[in-house]
């Protein structure tokens, strides 16, 4: 797409008015997705996906990194905010309410992208937007899925994942007991964006997004550690 740009790069480049206007065109674009076609979801399905996406999938990844996670073990504080819950409580909570949440309130699946962080949202030079490389599953479904995978993915950005994901050269610091992340977290200022989902379990999924990123940036032990932490951290500010 010619005179393309991340939507990410211009957003932050842009006043905070913009940045408003900027985000209710992603989340139009990515609404009009879901409106394309929409199916009847079985319960045991619905259920199924739920359990993978927000329970198993993370649980899976954080064993997978128990190593790293052991080593850091002697870290009391994340951002000088003692840590009071282990990751293992913080998955067990916000999947039970995602899960029951979702029980009660989702009947159908519609399309949805997947994946559609800032960086794979694209806006040209007539400020035309459009989405980019589609992940396409939900669970084990294809294509279909909850609109809620979508519009959280979308906070997620705005809680600092573009940032560590694509800076270079990240890193966290430590001093004594205590672990700076190094991520900004700019969600706040745009909750009243997403009022007509609801905003504590798009936040509980940007939480459990964090402790999965940790196993997924493993190959970079600044960022993967600095997920992980900043996913208990996100937990003790909200809960």
């Amino acid at each position: 797409i010619k005179n393309s740009k991340q939507v990410i790069s211009y957003f932050n480049e842009s006043l905070q008015s913009k940045q408003f206007n900027i985000l209710k065109n992603c989340l139009n674009i990515v609404e009009d997705l879901h409106n394309q076609e929409k199916i009847v979801v079985e319960p045991n399905t619905l259920m199924k996906d739920i359990n993978i996406e927000f329970k198993s999938k993370i649980i899976k990844r954080l064993d997978k990194i128990l190593p790293i996670l052991d080593y850091f073990s002697f870290l009391k504080r994340v951002n000088n905010i003692p840590i009071q819950i282990t990751h293992n409580k913080i998955i067990k909570k916000l999947s039970t309410n995602i899960i029951s949440f979702f029980e009660i309130n989702v009947k159908n699946y519609c399309t949805i992208h997947g994946d559609c962080h800032l960086s794979n949202i694209l806006i040209d030079s007539n400020e035309n937007y459009y989405l980019i490389d589609p992940r396409g599953y939900f669970g084990e479904s294809n294509i279909f899925g909850i609109n809620y995978y979508d519009i959280g993915k979308i906070l997620y950005s705005l809680s600092g994942f573009d940032e560590l994901n694509n800076r270079k050269n990240h890193f966290f610091i430590i001093e004594d007991d205590n672990i700076l992340v190094n991520i900004n977290n700019n969600m706040d200022n745009y909750l009243s964006l997403f009022e007509k989902y609801n905003v504590q379990i798009l936040i509980d999924m940007v939480i459990l997004h964090w402790l999965g990123l940790a196993e997924y940036s493993k190959n970079n032990v600044h960022k993967c550690v600095s997920a992980y932490y900043y996913g208990i951290y996100l937990y003790q500010k909200y809960y």
